[in-house]
């Protein structure tokens, strides 16, 4: 039977990575329950401190495949295509917003701009001198951008085995013609 994943890239300390995996049923796509008991856990989050360390991003990248492999086996399904909300490679040098991002803004729907490796680069230099300087954790230069760095290693780790594509939420909830509805009300969970 063929699933499908939706991934919140979420990298807070101990917290557990936010997954939905569905399958059809007849015309409805019907999610999985995944906090049951026996059920795989997914794997936790490092915090953004952690972010600019490769080792430890593809450590989590890895442990997202495997985990991703083991519900696989657990539901006896087939994941056809994982989506993520992440931007899956940094911006090039050459253009000022990735085109996803710029599709985003025609639409008036805000997000962060992704920077390019080069500034990545400036941005891991002054994390890493940040906190050799004794300076706190929730005072972490670019924080609104971090997560970001944690997002590539999946789409490569997952890329190999599966189709993975970026989503935006709120671009989804523009489309459905829901956008207007809180997302935490249950109409906006119906929604």
């Amino acid at each position: 039977m063929d699933a499908f994943v939706g991934i919140d890239l979420a990298i807070a300390k101990r917290k557990l990575l936010p997954v939905c995996l569905c399958t059809w049923n007849e015309d409805k796509l019907v999610p999985k329950l995944l906090a049951e008991k026996g059920v795989p856990t997914p794997p936790r989050g490092f915090g953004n401190a952690l972010s600019v360390d490769e080792s430890v991003v593809n450590d989590f990248a890895n442990g997202v495949l495997q985990y991703l492999c083991n519900l696989e086996h657990h539901f006896g399904v087939t994941i056809r295509a994982v989506g993520i909300d992440a931007p899956s490679a940094p911006r090039r040098e050459d253009i000022p917003r990735r085109e996803a991002e710029a599709a985003l803004d025609d639409l008036r729907i805000s997000c962060f701009a992704t920077p390019s490796a080069f500034e990545f680069e400036a941005i891991r230099r002054k994390v890493k001198k940040h906190l050799l300087e004794g300076r706190s954790e929730p005072t972490l230069p670019h924080a609104a951008q971090l997560w970001m760095l944690a997002g590539f290693a999946p789409f490569r780790a997952l890329g190999a085995k599966w189709e993975c594509i970026e989503v935006y939420p709120q671009a989804t909830m523009r489309v459905l013609d829901v956008a207007d509805v809180n997302k935490k009300s249950a109409a906006g969970i119906l929604a």
